[in-house]
């Protein structure tokens, strides 16, 4: 997404012939340039008794501007990262008088793994389970449509965090 001020530079450096440099001061980051949206993450996991998730429910309010659209992606990496039986995933904006949020250097995804992430790990814990032994149980068991390079980065996670790279 293109912003106000970006858009001003670039006719700028069209007027003048050359490239310009859109200077901003802290307090103007937050506002006509764009922003991650904040957000308030609640997820609620369910596990048989090996570990195997059985559900996950993740919901996220997230704040918009007045005047536009754009929801923080969030809640989407719980559809592609874990397998299980029953997923629900809801967002819900709040309007405020800010800026409109845009992706920033990593997408909505990444507030959302996270937050799943943390999750499990706590659901690991409280099942008794070492959260990396538990990492390969969740990746390997569920629909027979979990991709395959996200098994294989899962695996990946594993090992790097048993030899103490992660």
């Amino acid at each position: 997404m293109i912003s106000g001020p970006q858009i001003l530079g670039i006719l700028a450096a069209r007027l003048v012939g050359r490239p310009v440099k859109l200077v901003l001061r802290r307090e103007q980051m937050y506002g006509p340039v764009g922003h991650r949206g904040p957000t308030r993450q609640t997820l609620r996991l369910g596990a048989d008794r090996q570990g195997a998730l059985t559900a996950i429910h993740h919901h996220v309010p997230t704040a918009t501007s007045s005047f536009d659209d754009f929801i923080e992606p969030s809640v989407q990496v719980s559809h592609t990262l874990y397998a299980s039986p029953a997923i629900v995933t809801t967002a819900e904006a709040v309007r405020l008088g800010t800026g409109t949020p845009i992706f920033m250097h990593a997408l909505g995804e990444a507030s959302g793994s996270i937050a799943l992430e943390s999750a499990i790990d706590e659901m690991a814990q409280a099942a008794g389970i070492d959260p990396l032994e538990f990492q390969p149980q969740k990746l390997r068991r569920g629909r027979a449509d979990l991709r395959q390079a996200v098994l294989l980065q899962g695996v990946k996670r594993v090992l790097c965090a048993r030899c103490g790279a992660f």
